[in-house]
């Protein structure tokens, strides 16, 4: 079994993960980043995901969501085990329909309503240099604030 990730090995899972699946969409790389075993929690810590498949779907799921994507780390803190990252996810929205109705009328002024940003922070256990659980917080009310859902 390899060494745990530590140090650089740590932040180049979590900056590997980022830039090669989520920003250029290689879900065929999950495997690389993400052990077999691997289940992500939510802020509440109920199971939201496990495996490397349902892995793999939520990213295209958001891929086919938002075009462009660009998904990066602002902040990496770890310490043995253990690696806490502040992300941010940035896209244009492929279907301005799924824009609330007032949004869907300004979009035709102001093209950059369709530009969506999501930002979160994930604490992470790494096993064999791979992330084998995390638990994430998502601002959703700001992504739903942005898609014009609520105010």
């Amino acid at each position: 079994m390899a060494a745990p990730a530590r140090g650089p090995a740590a932040t180049g899972v979590v900056g590997g993960l980022l830039e090669q699946v989520w920003t250029q969409g290689r879900v065929d790389l999950i495997p690389e980043f993400i052990h077999a075993d691997y289940v992500l929690l939510d802020e509440r810590a109920e199971l939201r995901m496990r495996g490397r498949e349902e892995f793999a779907q939520d990213v295209l799921t958001y891929r086919a969501l938002l075009a462009d994507i660009t998904m990066r780390a602002t902040h990496v803190v770890h310490e043995g085990d253990m690696v806490v990252y502040r992300w941010e996810l940035i896209g244009r929205l492929n279907d301005i329909q799924q824009l609330g109705p007032g949004l869907r009328i300004v979009i035709r002024d102001i093209p950059d309503v369709g530009l969506i940003s999501v930002r979160g922070i994930n604490i992470a256990r790494l096993s064999g240099g791979l992330l084998i659980e995390e638990t994430c917080e998502t601002d959703v009310a700001s992504l739903g604030q942005q898609m014009g859902w609520w105010k």
